[in-house]
């Protein structure tokens, strides 16, 4: 049996791309903490091109936003955004558990 990647957090809800008037723009939505119990999604722009992306750009545009703004939990395996994280090896709710951390 295979082993599935887990993702607890939707991160297709975190990327996007949208024509503005003469650009495609790959958008990479970060967690930022403005208040430490209010998070806020802040849109950045990652990659703009002049002709609408294809299948193959838009992957290949993914993995370099992962590989820039997430990191896996080296506890439970999941792939988050650095916002979401605790520190760079524990994601919030991998801190709450073994670091008796209360969010």
């Amino acid at each position: 049996m295979e082993q599935e990647e887990k993702q607890s957090c939707p991160l297709d809800a975190h990327f996007r791309c949208t024509q503005d008037a003469d650009d495609w723009v790959f958008e990479v939505g970060t967690v930022e903490w403005p208040h430490p119990s209010e998070p806020v999604i802040i849109w950045k722009r990652f990659r703009r091109w002049k002709k609408e992306p294809d299948s193959e750009r838009l992957t290949s545009a993914r993995k370099a936003a992962e590989n820039r703004f997430c990191a896996r939990c080296e506890y439970c395996g999941d792939l988050r955004l650095k916002g979401d994280m605790f520190d760079r090896t524990a994601c919030h709710g991998c801190a709450s558990t073994h670091f008796e951390i209360c969010y």
